[in-house]
């Protein structure tokens, strides 16, 4: 009995799913604006037929990052220490320019200092870097990120 119950519900679960209709109307699609830049830019990059390390020159910024960790020492300043990468597949970089940000207990931004990694970075490559800021002394805590790349000739 349990056997026929359970055949008849899956049945009847199959039939009701065939049976009903969708709201979806093709004619009714829209695209965002975020998928139109995104699909204005990839037939930007198609038009074009910009190469691989044309590509990554021109979007520099989005094949480098920077890990690191920060300190502060006995006297207050902040010790930022750390690496960059170069994650491109073909260009060179160099003239990593990182910015600092420097917050309070509230979160709210005390100051930014500029700090410039001169090594050039061939596709794979990491170069450590050492920073000392003895101004905001009274922050809480550090964010770096990668401000501005320069693309090695």
């Amino acid at each position: 009995m349990k056997y026929v119950f359970f055949i008849v519900s899956l049945i009847t679960l199959t039939t009701s799913c065939e049976l009903r209709s969708t709201n979806f109307d093709p004619d009714e699609q829209r695209v965002y604006e975020d998928e139109v830049v995104q699909i204005a830019s990839w037939d930007q990059f198609q038009t074009e037929k910009l190469t691989t390390k044309e590509f990554e020159n021109e979007y520099a910024e989005k094949y480098v990052d920077a890990e690191y960790t920060a300190r502060q020492n006995s006297k207050g300043y902040w010790i930022i220490e750390g690496s960059i990468k170069n994650f491109s597949s073909e260009s060179y970089f160099e003239s990593t320019e990182l910015i600092a940000s420097f917050y309070n207990d509230s979160n709210e931004l005390l100051g930014t200092e500029n700090y410039t990694v001169q090594d050039q970075l061939a596709p794979g490559d990491l170069a450590g870097f050492y920073y000392k800021s003895e101004k905001h002394v009274d922050a809480t805590s550090v964010r770096v990120k990668v401000n501005r790349v320069g693309t090695a000739k």
